[in-house]
C-alpha cells in the first residue's frame, strides 16, 4: 500500500522504508512460531506412533476440519454423579475398604476362644507278628475298625496379640476410610473445576471473537485514513498487529476450550 502511494506521489518514499522496516521486524516471531509448529508436529506424530508419519518434516501433518463452537451446558451435580460412579479411584477405594472390613472380622475371631471337635476312623490289625497283624490272617489274626473322636478347647488368656491385630485391622480401615473421603473430595473438586473451565471458555471464546471483529474495523478505518493521508504507516502497522493478536487470542481461547471440555471428560 505504501508503495503503490508513493507511487502515485501521494505519499512520501520514507513510507515506503518503514513500512518494510516494520515488516521485517516481525520476522524474529514469524521464525520462532514456525518452529513451534514443527516441534508440536513431532509430538503429535510421536504420539501417533504410525509407520507413515516420520518425525522429520518430510511429511506435514495438516487439519482439514476446524473445532466445533458449540456450548455445552452442564449440570456440576449430574456430572458428579457420573463421575463418582465411574472414577476407578472410588472403585480401589471400596476394595480397600471391604477388605480392611474383612480384616477386622478376622482378627475379631482371633479374639474368642478356639473349639476343635476331631474323629479318625482307621482299620486296626492284631496278631502275634507284624505280618499277620498286617494281613489278619491266621488263627490269631483279625482285623477291625477303630473310632476316635475328641475335642479340644482353647481359651486365650490375655491374648494381647490378638487384641494388637483387632487394632491394626481397625486403624487400616479408619486409613482406608480416610482415603476414599480424600479421594471424593479431590473428584468433587476436578468436576467443578471442569465445569467452571468450559463455561469460562466459552465466554473467552465469545470476548476475543467480539475482540477480532473490533479490532478488524479499526484496522480497516486506519487504512481508509492511510490512504487519505490522515494516518502514518506506523499507525496503520500498529493497527494490524493489533488485529493479528487479537485473531491469536482467539486462536488460545478456541484451544482452551476444546481443552476444558476434554478435562470435563477426564474429569467425569
Amino acid at each position: 500500500m505504501a508503495e503503490r502511494l508513493a507511487a502515485a506521489r501521494q505519499a512520501a518514499t520514507t513510507e515506503v522504508v518503514k513500512a518494510k522496516y516494520l515488516a521485517v521486524s516481525q520476522v524474529d516471531e514469524v521464525i520462532a512460531a514456525s518452529e513451534q509448529l514443527r516441534s508440536r508436529s513431532r509430538q503429535l506424530k510421536q504420539s501417533m506412533n504410525r509407520p507413515d508419519l516420520p518425525l522429520d518434516d518430510s511429511v506435514v501433518v495438516s487439519f482439514t476440519s476446524s473445532p466445533e463452537l458449540v456450548q455445552y451446558r452442564f449440570v456440576p451435580g449430574a456430572v458428579l454423579d457420573t463421575a463418582l460412579r465411574r472414577r476407578t479411584e472410588l472403585m480401589e477405594a471400596e476394595l480397600a475398604i471391604a477388605e480392611s472390613t474383612l480384616g477386622i472380622q478376622v482378627a475379631q475371631n482371633g479374639l474368642l476362644p478356639k473349639l476343635d471337635l476331631f474323629g479318625t476312623v482307621a482299620p486296626v490289625g492284631y496278631g502275634n507278628s507284624v505280618g499277620k497283624a498286617i494281613t489278619g490272617s491266621g488263627s490269631d489274626g483279625s482285623t477291625t475298625i477303630s473310632f476316635n473322636t475328641g475335642i479340644r478347647l482353647q481359651v486365650p488368656l490375655g491374648n494381647e496379640a490378638a487384641k494388637a491385630d483387632l487394632r491394626s485391622a481397625l486403624y487400616q480401615r479408619l486409613k482406608e476410610l480416610a482415603t476414599a473421603q480424600d479421594r471424593r473430595l479431590t473428584i468433587t473438586r476436578e468436576v467443578h473445576d471442569a465445569v467452571s473451565r468450559t463455561r469460562t471458555g466459552w465466554q473467552s471464546v465469545l470476548a476475543t471473537r467480539q475482540g477480532v471483529a473490533l479490532a478488524a474495523a479499526a484496522y480497516d478505518g486506519v487504512r481508509r485514513l492511510y490512504e487519505k493521508r490522515a494516518a502514518t504507516i506506523t499507525d496503520l502497522t500498529q493497527s494490524l498487529l493489533q488485529l493479528a493478536e487479537a485473531q491469536r487470542s482467539e486462536t488460545v481461547s478456541v484451544v482452551e476450550y476444546q481443552l476444558a471440555l476434554l478435562d470435563l471428560t477426564d474429569a467425569a
